[in-house]
């Protein structure tokens, strides 16, 4: 039994002679070795059973191996640039709506694409994108967090800042 690790592209191959030494037959014999399957992906992810089927002439023995595949990889996950922008670019006055997915990731990686990506902006309508939050005057940091659902957790994280500036002019009450 054997233990392997996906590449960045999700995939891996074993050979033969990871998971069996066929040794000689009771006459001498070199046995032929076939070992299947011998390509992995992120579909298995954990133990896989393997037919190992030794060969010596028309006589064959099979048996069985475990390949415990897992998924090492870290995801990334690249943010937006920092936004400053005055409260009143969008009509509103003390506060400034996103109206678009521009303060999303901008590229998001993992080698089996299994993974989830959330912010810790509590007042966005959602929390996979910033589309639609209200931001009030001043700093607000955005924590990204991408994990990974197929491997180990593993995950990763960045921020954006958005800077909202208070341009409104100030107003005489009588």
């Amino acid at each position: 039994d054997i233990t392997v690790e996906l590449d960045d592209d999700g995939n891996v191959s074993i050979t033969a002679d990871q998971v069996v030494t066929p040794g000689l037959s009771a006459c001498g014999s070199v046995p032929v070795v076939v070992v299947e399957p011998l390509d992995f992906d992120c579909g298995d992810i954990g133990p896989n059973p393997v037919t190992i089927t030794l060969f010596v002439g028309d006589d064959f023995v099979e048996c069985e191996a475990i390949v415990t595949v897992e998924d090492n990889f870290s995801p990334s996950v690249s943010c937006a640039p920092d936004l400053m922008i005055n409260d009143s670019a969008d009509g509103l006055d003390c506060a400034h709506t996103i109206t678009d997915g521009s303060l999303d990731p901008v590229s998001t990686t993992d080698n089996c694409d299994d993974f989830t990506l959330t912010h810790d902006y509590g007042p966005a309508p959602s929390n996979t994108t910033l589309n639609g939050a209200e931001f009030p005057v001043g700093i607000t940091t955005v924590l990204w967090t991408i994990t990974d659902n197929g491997g180990t957790g593993q995950s990763s994280t960045c921020d954006v800042i958005i800077n909202v500036i208070d341009n409104t002019g100030p107003e005489c009450i009588d």
